[in-house]
């Protein structure tokens, strides 16, 4: 059709309407802007993006209130031809990670059914540095089923604003940070994965367990999360600055040097972790600095084998432990260390084939602790060194 785009009800497709080759050689990138840029000025529309691998030279911009879809309507997978899937090819800025976003997505944007894949990525350590893939610029941003294949830096909720977005049935391998979410109130991040989907190299595993971070927060109100799953990096989930509060569900963090991990929360609603499953060398650790509630609840909590405490709490601010269950924290250490201003532990289970391993220690900074109900393998083992604190360390079971 030469390019001239033909909508109907508001659908332009970048092959039919645009003239895109998806060969994975040929430029597209003037095509899928065109295509964009007519829904907008059409006052929004579907993009619509057949089979096939589509270079991207540049970079792309959805504006307000268009959507950008590929052929997945559940969570995006890959062939190895990629002739299955519908496949971005994204290169520019090698070594530039503060450089342009590959996609920025404009208030009431949509981006979904994509895989993102940079070919020029390498399995070295460190790999090639790449701007973040998408980066929000507004609100009530949607991105659905999509593969980040193996970007460097994945979605980019911190810089601008962008309150009431939705994340959902993401999976990949970002490499040094999936998803960042800070100034964005009000959002919901569900049912995402990354894991080593791309490589299983020992130079990325190395470079991921030492630098990477699978889900970061900073100042992010009223954030819910469900399903978040992280294989293989430094810390899982980390609430890095500012007075978050939120609710995460269902949290899973596996071969990770930290399962979560806590500067500083909001200080009187704080932060939620409930049914989750940690294997990390550490399940939760909250700096000096917290001054707000972290609870952790019903979860189970192993070790990967290079084990320490699986929980670390300091700060001023209070932490609960309840429904539980510790197993084979190492034994030369406390399962749960105590030094924040207030703790309660409640109904937990320790499960430990050692005799004379500490459970739960109270530094001396500790003003208020409740440690009550935990049913503990092998001695109940509290280590209490507070002084003028109000400590309760009763009705505990030693097994």
């Amino acid at each position: 059709m030469g390019g001239v785009a033909y909508a109907a009800n508001g659908m332009y497709d970048v092959i039919a309407d645009y003239s895109a080759a998806g060969d994975g050689s040929t430029d597209d990138t003037s095509a899928f802007q065109n295509a964009l840029n007519q829904a907008n000025s059409d006052g929004g529309g579907l993009v619509t993006v057949p089979s096939g691998e589509f270079k991207i030279s540049t970079h792309l911009s959805i504006p307000a209130n268009v959507a950008l879809e590929g052929t997945f309507r559940g969570p995006a997978g890959e062939t190895s031809s990629g002739t299955q899937a519908s496949v971005l090819l994204a290169s520019e800025y090698n070594g530039s990670p503060t450089a342009t976003p590959f996609i920025t997505m404009s208030a009431g944007s949509a981006l979904s059914g994509l895989v993102i894949r940079y070919p020029s990525q390498t399995e070295t350590n460190p790999p090639v540095s790449y701007p973040w893939t998408i980066r929000g610029n507004g609100a009530a941003i949607t991105i659905a089923n999509v593969l980040l294949k193996n970007s460097y830096q994945g979605i980019d909720l911190n810089t601008n604003g962008c309150e009431r977005f939705v994340i959902t049935h993401v999976n990949g391998q970002p490499l040094n940070t999936g998803i960042y979410v800070g100034d964005s109130d009000r959002g919901r991040i569900e049912d995402v994965k990354f894991s080593q989907i791309w490589s299983t190299s020992a130079n990325i595993t190395n470079y991921t367990e030492a630098s990477g971070v699978a889900f970061k927060f900073g100042d992010a109100d009223y954030l819910m999360g469900l399903n978040l799953h992280a294989e293989h990096y430094d810390k899982a989930i980390e609430f890095a600055s500012g007075t978050a509060t939120a609710v995460i569900t269902h949290p899973t963090a596996l071969d990770c040097d930290y399962g979560i991990d806590i500067a500083t929360v909001d200080g009187d609603v704080g932060v939620s972790f409930m049914n989750g499953n940690f294997k990390c060398t550490k399940a939760l650790n909250v700096g000096g600095s917290n001054t707000g509630p972290v609870k952790l609840l019903s979860s189970m909590l192993e070790p990967d084998g290079s084990i320490q405490e699986h929980i670390t709490c300091d700060g001023d601010g209070a932490l609960i432990v309840s429904g539980c269950t510790l197993v084979n924290w190492g034994t030369s250490y406390d399962a749960i260390e105590g030094k924040c201003e207030g703790i309660v532990v409640h109904g937990n289970n320790f499960d430990i084939g050692s005799t004379g391993v500490t459970k739960v220690s109270l530094d001396s900074s500790v003003k208020d602790a409740a440690i009550g109900g935990n049913r503990m393998e092998n001695g109940v083992n509290i280590t209490d060194n507070t002084t003028n604190a109000d400590v309760d360390t009763g009705y505990n079971t030693a097994l």
